[in-house]
């Protein structure tokens, strides 16, 4: 149902605007065009489509059933605002929701909260689709990121980059895989070049140089962040009488034995496996801490090991 047309909260155009989370619950400004509203999302790879009336301009995230609820870590969402629109078939007019435009996000649960993060981004002269739109600094240079995750079992894939970058009208560029050959315009990629292209685990950069029409050069630094699925295994670390030590496995009882790098977990699911008092660490000794918030580290094998270590050795 279509808002009332003197609804003072009514926005003119047709695109979504000002789209923001706080406290869990997804605010927008509600469009005077607008029939209805969706939001689709995707939970553990279950995906989910709630019909929004045009009415409001709010969904929360923290009502949603228990069979529902966001997982802990990334959930895709996508917005979008429909108009109803009609035509005249053989003398009778008939309509339909037809949907103008769409956002899409990610929405992050964590222990700290919720946050609203980014995955287009946009400026002037370029649009990239599955960015970040937060700039993020690497070894001192500010870099947009990609992230790309690798099958299981494999350390790169093909990559066509240019294939992911839209580019404003008269602007033009040049992709190169140095800072120094785009200071020096050598070796750029051509159009074949990209066929042979791949990515692999960790971070894969690339430096790209546009113009305009009027001649003005603009540079972008661009990473792709490629994460492997790798195996986890969760061990106790205790010692014994006799001054022995004894590694009871618990990695039978792991929700999912495999994971992506980078991605959010919840350590709490961890602790809720082991006895009491047990405490955390990593491979790098790093202490995990209950009520914290993690991502799982990159691994330099195809399996990390988190070790549960006893009140005796701590």
């Amino acid at each position: 149902m279509p808002p009332e047309p003197d609804d003072p909260s009514l926005v003119e155009g047709s695109q979504l605007q000002n789209i923001q989370l706080t406290n869990g619950i997804l605010f927008w400004k509600k469009l005077k065009i607008a029939s209805k509203y969706s939001n689709f999302l995707t939970v553990s790879g279950e995906e989910q489509t709630y019909e929004l009336d045009a009415k409001t301009g709010t969904f929360d995230f923290t009502k949603l059933s228990n069979d529902n609820k966001l997982a802990y870590g990334k959930n895709y969402a996508k917005l979008t605002v429909y108009e109803y629109q009609t035509e005249t078939i053989e003398g009778e007019t008939v309509g339909t929701d037809v949907p103008i435009d769409s956002d899409s996000f990610i929405v992050v649960y964590r222990n700290a909260g919720f946050t609203l993060v980014r995955t287009t981004y946009t400026d002037e002269s370029i649009s990239i689709d599955g960015a970040y739109s937060a700039i993020r600094s690497l070894d001192g240079m500010d870099f947009i990121f990609i992230e790309q995750v690798l099958e299981t079992g494999t350390d790169s894939v093909s990559f066509n980059l240019s294939e992911k970058v839209d580019f404003a009208d008269g602007v033009t560029a040049a992709f190169y895989k140095s800072d120094g050959d785009r200071e020096n315009n050598r070796n750029p990629i051509s159009g074949f070049d990209w066929y042979t292209q791949e990515v692999k685990a960790g971070n894969n950069r690339y430096y790209v140089r546009t113009s305009n029409a009027n001649g003005d050069l603009k540079d972008y630094n661009i990473n792709v962040c490629c994460f492997r699925t790798i195996k986890i295994d969760l061990l106790g670390f205790d010692r014994n009488e006799d001054g022995s030590y004894s590694y009871p496995s618990y990695s039978d009882f792991l929700p999912s034995s495999y994971v992506v790098e980078g991605d959010y977990f919840d350590v709490g699911a961890l602790y809720d496996l082991l006895p009491e008092g047990k405490t955390i660490f990593g491979e790098d000794n790093v202490l995990y801490e209950l009520g914290e918030d993690y991502t799982y580290p990159m691994s330099s094998d195809n399996t990390y090991t988190f070790l549960a270590a006893g009140g005796n050795i701590i």
